[in-house]
Parts: structure tokens; C-alpha cells; sequence
């Protein structure tokens, strides 16, 4: 390498310093405005619960908002753009799905969301002066698949399934079509996030064991068995009953409400039986698994969720419609002024 080349790294090299010692004044300056995300901010206490309570840990939010407006930059994003498009999970810098779109339009790339419900989203996209489009789509099955769904209990999965299929489709498409215009950040912050959802409820059981290494395998095998029984967060006891010995028995659902549970859960095509106990589990707050276990209140408070999904599909079934008969209005009038314009040449 001849000492032009080296003398030119050492200018870039000297001004990205220059620029890493902005933005960490920049940075200084923003960390205890509500300018930064919360989602950006550090505390020396994280686990409080009480956000009266929480004391701002400022030498590394400072650090985590430098990072976040020196990534900005390498997109030619101004300071506040990139505090609302770039994120930090776990350590890795991603951007958020909505910013991916916008910067490839700003590329000239052209991206559209082509339909979007709780069931499946499709993404077309096309390079700039390549005539060919390329669609992405991601459904309730595929993610089903990749373990992302149903997810957690209060998971995005299972809670906006809609915003999180076109996150994922919109990182495909973005990928396939422009990957160098997201440079080096190819994540999307929706995927990093999904990296917990693969940890299914069973996996704290299965993983105490090793811990017990050294022991012998009769002691290993102890705390197993032990932890199972104490797995749901609730009651110490597997039964709902022990807090009021007095109280009576909880009460078995009817053969209809059982019934309708069913029907409502194939109605959400949750018909693989671990996927079902799964979503279960989650509504009710503990781990099922078998349906008899299931009690009267257990069992509407499952209705319950069922009910509002169907709700929420049915919404989007009906939007999908009302867009679609919008259209043909329009196409009508186009027919009915065709007959006037041909009486004059009749004529």
C-alpha cells in the first residue's frame, strides 16, 4: 500500500473521530431529555418498578445514544431521525421496519405493502430500473414454523401478529432487492426482538439441571422433577383451590362452552394441539397441558381472547372489502356514460 493510501485512511480514520466526538457531545446533551427513546436509556437500576424510583445511569445512555446517532449517520439521517429509526436490542444496533422502507425510497428503490392483516402480510419491491418486482410474504403458518408464533405471553407476536408479519416481510424484501442501501445495518429491530420468542415456557424447567453438574445424576434428576410442579407463577400448588380452604371446588365448564372452544380455536387455525396448549397457557396464565385441565372461568377467560381475535380478523376482513368496493363505483359510471357518447354517432 503505497503512503498516499495510508495518509488517506488516516484522515477518514481522524475524521470519524471527529464525528464520534460530536455525536457523543450531541449525545451528552440529549441523554436526560425526553428526546431519547425510553427504549435508548440506561438506568443503575433497571430492575425498579417504580419509574419515580429509577436513576438514569448518564455515561452509558450517553453511550448507547452515540452509537445510535453515529449508525444515523453512516444513512445520512439527521440526529432526531435517528433516535426515532435505530434501536439497540441486546446489543445489536437495528433499524426499525419503517425506517428500512424509507431509506430505500430515498434510494429510488420503490417498496409497497400490498395487503396487511393479523394473517399475512405482502411486500413487493423493485431496484430502480429493474422492471422486475419481487414480493415477500409472511403468514401465521410461516411464523408459525419459525417459532415466532404464537410467541410470548405478552409478546408482539401475540399481540400486534399484524405489525410483526410486515415488519418481517418488509426485511425480506428490503434484503433481496437493496441490501446496499442499509449498509451495515441489514437487521431489522423487530427480528432482533423475535430472538426471545423462540424460548418456549419449558425451556427455565429443562435448563436448571446442569447447573447441578458436579452432583450426582440422582441429584440432578431431583430438582427436575421438583420444578415442574412450581413452574406457574401463581399458587405454590398445582390447584386453584388452596388459598381459602373453605371455598369451594372450581367448577367444570359444560360440554358446550368446551365445544365452542374448540370451534374457535380451529377457527384461528390453531389446530396443532401444541401450538393450541401454547396460546392457552398464555390466556390463562399457567401451563396447560390438557384442556380437561381447565376450569369454568378458565375456560371464558380463553373464550374471551378467541372472541377477540375473531374480532380483530373479522375487521380487517370487512376493510379489505369496503377498499375493495370503493373501486367499483368508479368502474360503474365508466359504463353508464359509454351509451351517451354513442347515441350522437348513431345519429
Amino acid at each position: 500500500m503505497s503512503p498516499a493510501a495510508n495518509g488517506g485512511a488516516a484522515v477518514n480514520l481522524r475524521a470519524w473521530a471527529a464525528e464520534a466526538e460530536a455525536a457523543a457531545g450531541i449525545a451528552r446533551a440529549l441523554a436526560p431529555t425526553p428526546f431519547v427513546p425510553e427504549q435508548l436509556r440506561r438506568y443503575v437500576n433497571p430492575d425498579e418498578k417504580d419509574a419515580s424510583k429509577k436513576q438514569l445511569d448518564l455515561e452509558g445512555t450517553i453511550a448507547t445514544v452515540t452509537a445510535v446517532l453515529l449508525a444515523g449517520q453512516e444513512l445520512s439521517m439527521g440526529p432526531m431521525a435517528s433516535l426515532r429509526s435505530i434501536t439497540i436490542i441486546k446489543g445489536t444496533v437495528a433499524l426499525y421496519a419503517i425506517a428500512a422502507r424509507a431509506l430505500l425510497q430515498r434510494a429510488g428503490h420503490d417498496i409497497v405493502v400490498k395487503e396487511s392483516t393479523s394473517d399475512r402480510a405482502i411486500v413487493d419491491a423493485r431496484r430502480a430500473g429493474d422492471p422486475e418486482w419481487q414480493r415477500a410474504i409472511w403468514d401465521i403458518q410461516r411464523a408459525r414454523t419459525a417459532r415466532l408464533y404464537p410467541g410470548n405471553e405478552y409478546g408482539n407476536w401475540r399481540t400486534n401478529p399484524k405489525a410483526m408479519l410486515v415488519a418481517r416481510a418488509t426485511a425480506e424484501a428490503c434484503r433481496w432487492v437493496a441490501a446496499d442501501a442499509m449498509l451495515g445495518l441489514p437487521l431489522i429491530a423487530e427480528e432482533v426482538a423475535d430472538a426471545d420468542v423462540e424460548v418456549q415456557p419449558e425451556i427455565p424447567d429443562i435448563t436448571e439441571p446442569p447447573e447441578a453438574k458436579p452432583q450426582t445424576a440422582k441429584r440432578r434428576r431431583a430438582p427436575a422433577r421438583a420444578a415442574l410442579p412450581a413452574a406457574p407463577p401463581h399458587p405454590p400448588a398445582p390447584g386453584p383451590s388452596p388459598p381459602d380452604p373453605g371455598a369451594p371446588a372450581p367448577s367444570k365448564p359444560s360440554k358446550a362452552a368446551r365445544d365452542r372452544i374448540f370451534a374457535g380455536l380451529k377457527a384461528l387455525d390453531l389446530t396443532d394441539k401444541d401450538d393450541a396448549l401454547a396460546s392457552i397457557s398464555g390466556w390463562v396464565g399457567r401451563q396447560v397441558s390438557n384442556t380437561n385441565e381447565l376450569s369454568a372461568a378458565d375456560t371464558a377467560t380463553v373464550q374471551e381472547h378467541i372472541d377477540a381475535l375473531l374480532a380483530a380478523r373479522a375487521a380487517d376482513a370487512a376493510q379489505a372489502e369496503a377498499e375493495a368496493s370503493q373501486e367499483e363505483p368508479a368502474e360503474a359510471e365508466i359504463v353508464e356514460e359509454d351509451p351517451p357518447d354513442a347515441e350522437p354517432d348513431d345519429q
